[in-house]
């Protein structure tokens, strides 16, 4: 290991799982304090008018996030970058690093700004009949003003984070998130005391706005000490800069397609009984904390060695690796998805069911929709994982055509299956779109990058199956036992439930891991602090 962290694993995918394992701790930490936040906005709004319109708010900032930061930054940034370094050397990349911050917080600043001034029409287009009400479409409108400008602090985290990421370097950016989430907190406690929602809402809000520039800002330390360029240098002409863009703008064509994906999905949802938006979203936080600790956490770690391999015109090497990284996707998410189904209620109870979220009413809603998302839990991971592969060759147009026919299909499923299953339906049209994604992936990949032996992904697929039913049997064994001998409702004895269930359901998976040899699996537990080839 090179000082300060950075890896050259001399093309052993062995690199990839302790980036990815170093990474995933950072990172679970960080959605802990995630769900810590959204726990603390369940108590404070529970599932009414007012929770509703803050998600609105803090979604449509962002969605764009994603378009313009690390959704779409990465991909483009960091090959670019890695062949510039790789092919021209360090002081090139330096240069075309400081003209890429020029031109992308040049974009980031008009973007906050028009969508200030267009708040109010953002407001009516997503919830229309929220103008019945003036004063809580009013409040909608001053709630989504106020949040805006976190597009132009997390975009600017997105890029210093990418260029640490270039580097081999994943720890900081990982928890950088967790002083976003403390500073909503601190919002929270603040808001407590206030009687009214709106009150309440307002004061949660500015506490993440503050925390969302604190998140980049504490960035700013290990960036310098590696050389990472901060001051921004404006040749928005350079070819380089007109490189990257022109990468990105598949996911600005995505954009599109996406915001009318995520415009059906919030429309159809404010139109069932009132806080199923919130129920949703809830239920899509919980399912996507092993999606952030493992999914991103591999992808986002295989990104870097897979873009080496291919300024190296390493094929063979570079196939490898990404079949390494979809057997370690399915490893891990195919028996994390069988245990949030498992334990979804529990979960669910432990984490929100306080105050104004109401066992009644808040629970069944956001459990019943949190199942049916940990279906597609293997989907999501691979359609990161996969996508890494194409990134990896510069080839951003690909997983775009591919995630706009999945789209197309989304909304289409959406209109289907919302009349018979309610809000249900909606996360069950994404689950399909999704395994929908990942098959075209999979095809496409032969034709446009290569194809991973077959046989090692088939073989990651039955041993993940088998030890899921071992977890499964296990967690449910786990968790009788828990209700039998730890009864009441305080946060302790809930916390213990869930955590007996899940121990169990994890000795049993390690176990049948073991005995069957599960390379990957070693290779993660070989990877943990303290073990032998563990991170520093």
């Amino acid at each position: 290991m090179r000082q300060g962290g950075e890896t050259d694993d001399g093309g052993k995918t062995g690199g990839i799982t302790r980036s990815a394992t170093r990474l995933g701790a950072a990172t679970f930490l960080s959605k802990v304090s995630g769900l810590a936040r959204d726990t603390a906005f369940a108590v404070l709004f529970g599932t009414g008018f007012v929770a509703d319109a803050f998600n609105l708010a803090f979604l449509l900032p962002n969605f764009l996030r994603s378009i313009v930061g690390e959704g779409n930054l990465n991909p483009s940034f960091v090959p670019v970058f890695t062949e510039i370094r790789v092919r021209r050397g360090e002081a090139a990349a330096a240069r075309f690093h400081r003209r890429a911050i020029g031109a992308h917080l040049a974009v980031l600043a008009l973007l906050t700004l028009l969508g200030i001034a267009a708040a109010s029409l953002l407001v009516r287009i997503y919830a229309r009949d929220w103008e019945k009400d003036p004063e809580g479409f009013s409040f909608a409108v001053f709630l989504l003003r106020i949040l805006f400008p976190s597009l132009l602090f997390a975009g600017g985290a997105a890029l210093t984070a990418a260029a640490l990421n270039a580097r081999r370097h994943f720890v900081v950016p990982a928890l950088s998130p967790i002083l976003l989430n403390v500073f909503f907190l601190l919002g929270a406690a603040a808001a407590l005391p206030f009687g009214t929602l709106e009150e309440r809402a307002v004061l949660f809000s500015i506490g993440g706005l503050v925390g969302g520039l604190a998140a980049w800002i504490v960035q700013f330390p290990k960036a310098r000490s590696l050389g990472v360029p901060l001051l921004p240098a404006w040749r928005p002409t350079d070819p380089d800069v007109i490189r990257m863009a022109r990468l990105m703008l598949p996911g600005l064509v995505a954009l599109g397609v996406t915001q009318l994906n995520l415009f059906v999905d919030t429309l159809l949802a404010l139109r069932l009984e009132e806080g199923s938006l919130t129920a949703l979203r809830l239920a899509n936080r919980v399912t996507i904390l092993p999606l952030g600790v493992i999914g991103v956490a591999v992808s986002t770690a295989s990104l870097p060695a897979l873009a080496l391999r291919a300024a190296r015109d390493d094929r063979p090497a570079l196939l490898d690796a990404l079949g390494h990284t979809i057997r370690l996707l399915l490893t891990l998410l195919v028996p994390a998805g069988v245990g949030l189904i498992l334990l979804a209620e529990p979960i669910v109870t432990l984490l929100f069911q306080y105050g104004e979220f109401s066992a009644e009413r808040s629970t069944p809603m956001t459990v019943g929709a949190m199942r049916i998302y940990a279906l597609g839990l293997p989907a999501y991971g691979l359609v990161k994982g996969l996508a890494q592969g194409f990134y990896s060759v510069q080839d951003t147009k690909t997983p775009v055509k591919i995630a706009a026919v999945a789209t197309v299909v989304n909304i289409g499923l959406n209109l289907v299956l919302m009349g018979p299953f309610g809000l249900q339906g909606l996360a069950l049209a994404t689950v399909l779109a999704a395994y929908l994604n990942v098959s075209l992936l999979f095809w496409q990949l032969g034709r446009r990058v290569g194809r991973p032996p077959r046989g090692a992904v088939r073989r990651a697929v039955t041993r993940s199956l088998i030890a899921s039913v071992a977890l499964a049997a296990a967690g449910w064994a786990g968790l009788g036992l828990a209700e039998q001998f730890v009864v009441g409702g305080s946060i302790l004895e809930r916390g213990a439930r869930v955590f007996l269930a899940i121990g169990a359901a994890l000795a049993a998976l390690l176990a049948a891991y073991r005995a069957m040899g599960h390379e990957e699996m070693r290779e993660v537990l070989e990877s943990l602090p303290g073990r032998r080839g563990g991170t520093r």
